[in-house]
C-alpha cells in the first residue's frame, strides 16, 4: 500500500512540475533591430585644401566632399587612428585643425553619425612644425634673436658674433659685438641692427653688417626694446620704468613699473 502511495505521489509531483513548465513563457526584451532602418548616405571626400600636406598641430585644412552633416558634432575626421578637432561644418565642407601627428601617408577618412560606413580614404601628409634652422650647435650658445623685413634671421652668439641666416637657410657672420651676451635685438631706423645687453648702454651695427658701436645710454638698464611707428625706442629691464629713447638719442621715463623685471617689449596697434 505504501509503495502505491509513493508511486502516486511521484507521478503527481512530475505532473505538477510539467504543468508549471508548460505554463511559463520566456520574456525577451524588445528587439533593437529595425528592418526598415535606412542610414544616412555614406560621406565622400573629393578634395583637401591645401593639397598634399599641412603642418601638424598648428595648421588647418578644408575637406571638401558630400554627405557631411551641417551639425558640427555629428562629423568625425581621422588622420590614421587620431581624431582631429573640427572647427566648422556644412554638408559639403569640413574645416579641421590638424592633429599633432606626423606622417608622409596618413589615411584621412570621415565618419558621420547615422551613416553606416566611413568615407573613402585619402592619403595626406602632416609635417612637423619645428625643424633645425641655421645649423647652430650647443657650443654656439645662441642668445638674442630677431628678423628683418625680408625674413632674414639674426642671432647673437656668446662668441661675440652675430650671425645671419637667410631665407634659404644660408648662415654667415653679419657682425661683431664687444660683449658676450646680447639680450635684445631689433632691426631699426636707418637699417641699423640695435642690440641691448642688460646695461644702460645700447649698441648698433651699421646697415650691411660690421662691428657694433655704442649708440646711446638709456635712462636705465635695458633687457629688451621695440620701436614705435615714429621710430622712437621703448625699452625696459630691471629698473622701475619703461624708457623712451627718441631717434636723436634723448631718453626719458615713459611709464612706471615698480618691482617688475621687463624681459620683452613689443609695440602693437599703437600700444606698447
Amino acid at each position: 500500500m505504501n509503495a502505491i502511495r509513493s508511486r502516486l505521489s511521484a507521478i503527481l509531483a512530475v505532473g505538477l512540475l510539467a504543468a508549471l513548465l508548460i505554463g511559463c513563457e520566456n520574456e525577451y526584451p524588445e528587439s533593437l533591430y529595425n528592418p526598415n532602418f535606412q542610414g544616412r548616405p555614406t560621406p565622400v571626400i573629393t578634395s583637401i585644401i591645401p593639397p598634399d600636406s599641412a603642418l601638424a598641430g598648428i595648421g588647418q585644412i578644408v575637406i571638401q566632399g558630400q554627405n557631411f552633416s551641417p551639425v558640427l558634432e555629428e562629423n568625425f575626421v581621422y588622420f590614421g587612428k587620431t581624431q582631429a578637432e573640427l572647427i566648422s561644418a556644412s554638408a559639403t565642407e569640413l574645416r579641421v585643425k590638424t592633429p599633432n601627428v606626423t606622417g608622409d601617408s596618413l589615411n584621412v577618412k570621415v565618419a558621420v553619425h547615422g551613416a553606416l560606413l566611413f568615407s573613402n580614404v585619402v592619403k595626406y601628409k602632416l609635417l612637423t612644425a619645428l625643424w633645425d634652422w641655421g645649423n647652430f650647435l650647443a657650443a654656439d650658445d645662441p642668445w638674442g634673436i630677431t628678423c628683418d623685413a625680408d625674413e632674414n634671421l639674426y642671432v647673437d652668439l656668446t662668441t661675440r658674433n652675430i650671425d645671419k641666416v637667410s631665407r634659404d637657410n644660408v648662415r654667415s657672420t653679419y657682425g661683431t659685438v664687444p660683449f658676450v651676451k646680447g639680450t635684445g635685438m631689433k632691426m631699426g631706423p636707418g637699417g641699423y641692427l640695435y642690440v641691448a645687453r642688460t646695461t644702460a648702454a645700447l649698441y648698433r651695427i651699421p646697415p650691411g653688417g660690421g662691428a657694433a658701436a655704442k649708440w646711446v645710454d638709456a635712462p636705465g638698464k635695458v633687457y629688451d626694446f621695440d620701436f614705435s611707428p615714429s621710430k622712437a625706442m621703448y625699452a625696459g629691464g630691471d629698473g622701475d620704468f619703461l624708457y623712451l629713447v627718441k631717434p636723436d638719442g634723448k631718453g626719458s621715463q615713459a611709464a612706471a613699473y615698480r618691482k617688475v623685471y621687463i624681459r620683452a617689449v613689443r609695440g602693437f596697434n599703437g600700444y606698447v
